[in-house]
């Protein structure tokens, strides 16, 4: 027995071509039993994220492709891999909601009472989460969040080590916290700031994306392009590269 699954498919492309590349997707999924699900299915225009109405044109898209006829217009942006594509209010809105879901999921942690599995699930799980959707957004939108994670973690984290009261006004109070977050192996408990990882997030994510893109050659010769190189895109890639070269980072022009 045969079994294939498919799931988040995602075109881009121009409107007229995006709907034609959806209907023969649909037509090829049905030649092995599977179709797309409609609720699910949107478009998102990103010149029209701060419009009121969609352009004439999707309703014309819509009425040449009746398969597609009842999907929905994403005015503000869309997910994709994991981070999200949009207006500055859409962004803004998705990465409150990762920041809640992870402050929501500190206090499951504390039901933990062995001390060291507690730790390493904070350390190695929701530490770990929000570096995850950095990857796609520039070290100015995410800064705010990374702060506010790292914060939560760091009560969270006092909270279940029960701090004595008065203590985050003692000397030993910075030595702590900074030791909470070293990953040096002679010392530190490895909890690294995402504050520290937003511009190095986005740049390899962005680097992965990019060489991947340059395999193909329509995408390459893009990628090679003045207009992409004065998109605002490559501004923020260059400048996080600057970032990481002001901490340090070694250029592959360095050798």
């Amino acid at each position: 027995m045969g079994f294939g699954w498919s799931d988040n498919l995602t075109i881009v492309a121009p409107l007229s071509k995006a709907f034609a590349a959806a209907d023969a997707v649909i037509r090829a999924l049905r030649t092995v039993n599977l179709s797309p699900q409609p609720r699910d299915s949107i478009v998102y225009i990103p010149s029209y994220n701060t419009r009121d109405a969609p352009p004439a044109r999707l309703a014309d898209m819509r009425a040449a492709y009746p398969e597609l006829k009842d999907i929905k217009w994403a005015k503000d942006g869309v997910t994709l891999l994991g981070f999200p594509v949009g207006n500055d209010s859409f962004i803004s809105a998705s990465l409150d909601k990762i920041q809640s879901s992870i402050e929501n999921e500190l206090p499951l942690l504390a039901a933990l009472d062995d001390g060291l599995v507690h730790f390493q699930l904070l350390r190695f799980c929701t530490n770990a989460r929000l570096p995850f959707f950095m990857r796609g957004l520039s070290h100015d939108r995410t800064a705010r969040t990374a702060k506010g994670v790292d914060r939560a973690i760091w009560r969270a984290f006092g909270k279940f080590a029960q701090f004595r009261d008065g203590f985050e006004d003692s000397a030993e109070y910075e030595d702590a916290r900074t030791q909470f977050r070293m990953c040096l192996p002679q010392g530190g408990f490895g909890v690294a700031l995402s504050q520290c990882k937003t511009a190095a997030a986005f740049f390899v994510g962005m680097s992965a994306g990019f060489a991947f893109a340059s395999t193909i050659p329509k995408l390459r010769d893009t990628l090679r392009s003045q207009n992409f190189k004065a998109s605002s895109l490559y501004r923020e890639y260059d400048a996080a590269r600057d970032v990481l070269l002001a901490a340090g980072a070694t250029s592959a022009e360095d050798g």
